[in-house]
């Protein structure tokens, strides 16, 4: 059983100082009358919340927007927002680390998962452009779906079979709830950032860490630093990971997510579409092939796909899977690096070594 974190009692802290830090210079101070009374309903949200008394809890917290001013629910605001970042951090650990158990790695050696992989290995080695396209569409992609059942399955179902973490995030849920209430008492922007992560937390992405070598394990944590980073777009980030996902299926090594290369892919993308052309030779001088637009961005490449009109990057993923010139880019082994740029319903992919 997890135990909802504590934070220390708003008696113990400068009100003066935590409203400074939140409200307006036109937001009213709390008379020292109305400071005690908002120190003892949030000691009494605080051992509600120990004891999961949630409706003593919520009573509290009523009680405070009914009787005082904005400036003490933007107080409790800031505190319980606090509480759920708190808990939000743990829950999301310990799902990526429920997610990551693969019971010793007996799933990458079932052997319908060992069968299929040698598949996909053998249409990557057949020789002649159309028969490899035949096999890719009617044994290939047929055998990703497989592998992305048995390796990959629903991450809810794990989740929800796990009392603890099913309690944490509804406690975190609970949180919200009240800041949500505070917030518009006190006139301040709800925050909505905390709920998005524990919806992604729970997405395939986290399940690929079940199936990941060591070395996947560095690469998969170096590209969520990336991706917090800001570095990327969040629709590149999520092209390069379906990449990945798709290659990690096969039992091909995770690729390192290279915000150089995406910079240079998502300039070629967007030439594409300011131009109208569609091609890997640019017309625009200093960019006419991708080793230039890598050159330019400062890193290198060493192959390229290009891809337009599919809805998202994921359908341009799946494109580049059924078309053997780009299978054989995709799911080379000698890459260790990729790049994703994506502008106007283009789509490009780069890779290095």
């Amino acid at each position: 059983m997890r135990f909802f974190p504590t934070l220390p009692s708003l008696a113990a802290l400068s009100v003066c100082c935590l409203l400074s830090g939140i409200l307006s210079p036109s937001a009213a101070a709390l008379t020292p009358e109305q400071s005690t009374r908002a120190s003892s309903l949030f000691a009494a949200y605080r051992e509600a919340m120990k004891k999961n008394n949630r409706e003593a809890a919520e009573e509290a917290i009523g009680s405070m927007i009914s009787e005082l001013p904005g400036s003490a629910a933007a107080v409790a605001y800031k505190q319980i927002l606090a509480e759920a970042d708190t808990s939000a951090r743990a829950y999301v650990r310990d799902v990526e680390e429920l997610l990551a158990r693969d019971d010793d790695g007996k799933a990458v050696r079932n052997p319908e998962v060992v069968k299929d992989r040698a598949l996909i290995a053998e249409i990557y080695a057949t020789k002649g452009e159309a028969a490899q396209k035949k096999r890719l569409a009617e044994e290939g992609w047929p055998a990703i779906q497989r592998l992305r059942a048995k390796l990959l399955p629903d991450p809810q179902e794990k989740l929800e079979a796990d009392v603890g973490l099913r309690l944490l995030r509804e406690s975190i849920l609970f949180r919200m709830e009240l800041c949500d209430d505070l917030a518009d008492h006190a006139e301040l922007p709800r925050d909505g950032g905390l709920r998005d992560r524990l919806n992604v937390s729970a997405g395939e992405s986290a399940g690929l860490m079940s199936i990941a070598t060591v070395k996947d394990r560095r690469v998969l944590k170096a590209n969520q630093k990336v991706a917090e980073s800001g570095d990327v777009p969040e629709v590149d980030v999520i092209g390069a990971e379906d990449a990945n996902r798709l290659r990690m299926l096969a039992g091909l090594p995770a690729l390192l997510l290279d915000p150089k290369l995406c910079k240079a892919a998502l300039i070629h993308s967007e030439d594409m579409f300011k131009h109208n052309f569609f091609a890997h030779d640019s017309p625009v001088k200093g960019r006419r092939a991708f080793t230039d637009r890598a050159r330019e961005a400062g890193t290198t490449a060493s192959a390229e796909n290009i891809a337009m009109g599919n809805q998202d990057p994921m359908g341009a993923n799946k494109a580049w899977f059924h078309s053997p010139g780009h299978f054989m880019n995709f799911f080379r082994t000698g890459f260790t690096r990729i790049g994703f740029g994506t502008h106007e319903k283009r789509y490009t992919q780069l890779f290095g070594g």
